[in-house]
């Protein structure tokens, strides 16, 4: 089965600080920082790095390298058969990458979604449909750089074209929502303009209306 979640971190352990504690109040918050988690079929992946290292980007390829192949254990858990959950994470002065998650991690950044910890929350996004989709773009954003100005920017709810090419840089609630535009999910939102906290109630509301239509769609199914 496959699966897209957000993954909704608070500045503590390996964020806290004083900038992510700001960060979060100034964006009326409990969270500094949000990824892109895809549970996905390898193959899916595999198709995904393909299509991306046909481009020819050094920076990407690259990155792809790095992340997916140079790692022992995302090389491997890239020739299973078995589901794997991939977090795409913009970070802060660093260019974006991926991590392959595991249930033996020590750490909450490491671990996969199924155990829970003190310092994020993750939620499952309603209504995917073209996971492929997903995982095209987000591998496809590897080695971009992070786009402070607009980060910093985001928390005016201000959108500053001048300054951001999101082509070649994003950060990491932005990339959340241009992944999940992908698949048509919270399509009128202007992803440079959303803050890991904004984001959290957006996905809250677009679960809560999914679930509604599913209800509906069932009431109205044993109604005929």
């Amino acid at each position: 089965m496959s699966d897209v979640l957000i993954s909704f971190w608070k500045p503590v352990s390996i964020f806290e600080s004083k900038f992510n504690a700001f960060a979060a109040w100034i964006t009326s918050g409990n969270f500094c920082h949000s990824e892109i988690v895809i549970h996905v079929d390898p193959e899916i992946l595999k198709t995904s790095i393909t299509k991306a290292m046909t481009q020819n980007d050094h920076g990407l390829n690259s990155c792809i390298e790095e992340c997916f192949f140079s790692d022992a254990f995302a090389r491997q858990q890239l020739s299973s058969s078995e589901p794997i959950y991939v977090s795409f994470a913009a970070l802060w002065g660093m260019k974006l990458k991926a991590r392959v998650l595991r249930s033996t991690a020590t750490n909450a950044y490491e671990h996969t979604p199924l155990e829970k910890h003190s310092d994020v929350e993750y939620i499952r996004v309603k209504g995917i449909e073209d996971i492929q989709g997903v995982s095209d773009f987000c591998v496809m954003q590897m080695g971009k750089e992070y786009a402070r100005f607009s980060a910093l920017m985001s928390a005016t709810k201000t959108e500053c074209t001048w300054f951001h090419n999101p082509s070649k840089s994003k950060f990491c609630s932005e990339l959340c929502v241009c992944a999940l535009q992908q698949d048509n999910i919270l399509e009128d939102l202007k992803p440079a303009t959303i803050t890991p906290n904004s984001l959290y109630m957006h996905i809250l509301e677009w679960n809560k209306q999914k679930e509604k239509m599913e209800n509906d769609d069932i009431t109205s199914v044993e109604t005929c």
